[in-house]
């Protein structure tokens, strides 16, 4: 296995590491799932469940308001 410790962005290793390190055997993820929403609004993200049960995390795009390159403008 990779070392994360040395991979960047550090933060990302770091929540993947926590993650990780929750046990989350099949239809038992519920420990898991509480520690995604309890991230969500540390990081900044709207936090929703959707019909299965499933943490979904949304963070609004940022630092550019440039059409995609083929979209109108």
């Amino acid at each position: 296995m990779t070392d994360t410790l040395a991979l960047e962005p550090r933060t990302l290793w770091d929540h993947f590491a926590a993650l990780s390190a929750i046990p989350r055997p099949s239809k038992r993820e519920q420990r898991a799932a509480e520690w995604v929403a309890s991230l969500g609004p540390r990081i900044g993200a709207q936090v929703r469940r959707d019909a299965a049960g499933n943490v979904v995390l949304a963070v609004p795009a940022a630092g550019t308001t440039r059409v995609a390159p083929g979209k109108a403008g």
